[in-house]
């Protein structure tokens, strides 16, 4: 896989639906400035807590640490961003959720272990919450494929955050570019 980027999508269907017919998506530009980031919401994650708060503080982001939000469907609907560091993939904070008709806005960075996993289950769909998370909207999600120790989504959460800076100052804009998935 060496000079190639790797997406992750759950079948051919939704990167034709969301990618392939509207040229527009292809490139996604989001603005940080209305961003939400849920920190350690289990409150057991302390290391996690310390290294990445002053950051998250840095750009004066909604952040909510060390409790779960109060309505995450809604925070979703509201925000462009939605960072969350934490265990899994946030799919706990929803309840029960009618994804179809759920209006999200929000591109997700979900750097909980194992949050982009697609594990099939006819009876739980929340096994599977970043399809869930695309049928609801979601124009982009980052998200891990395996468990990680803290210590390194920490790391690498850090480095994300960090490479975003000078760019944030400037403009409040990052930009995803979808268009080496569709080649």
């Amino acid at each position: 896989s060496r000079g190639y980027n790797i997406y992750r999508l759950p079948n051919a269907l939704s990167l034709n639906d969301k990618y392939l017919k509207d040229k527009s998506t292809r490139h996604i530009a989001v603005d940080v400035a209305n961003s939400f980031a849920l920190l350690n919401p289990n409150g057991d994650l302390v290391g996690t807590e310390k290294a990445l708060r002053p950051v998250l503080d840095k750009y004066r982001w909604h952040v909510v640490c060390g409790q779960p939000p109060t309505d995450l469907r809604a925070m979703l609907r509201e925000y462009n961003l939605f960072l969350f560091f934490g265990h899994g993939a946030a799919i706990d904070f929803l309840g029960h959720l009618k994804f179809r008709t759920s209006l999200w806005r929000s591109t997700m960075i979900l750097m909980g272990c194992s949050s982009g996993a697609l594990r099939h289950s006819i009876d739980s769909p929340s096994d599977i919450p970043v399809v869930c998370y695309l049928v609801a909207g979601s124009p982009a999600i980052l998200a891990n494929l395996w468990d990680v120790t803290d210590a390194e989504i920490d790391r690498f959460s850090l480095s994300l955050l960090n490479s975003w800076s000078c760019r944030v100052e400037k403009t409040q804009m990052i930009e995803f570019d979808m268009s080496a998935s569709v080649r």
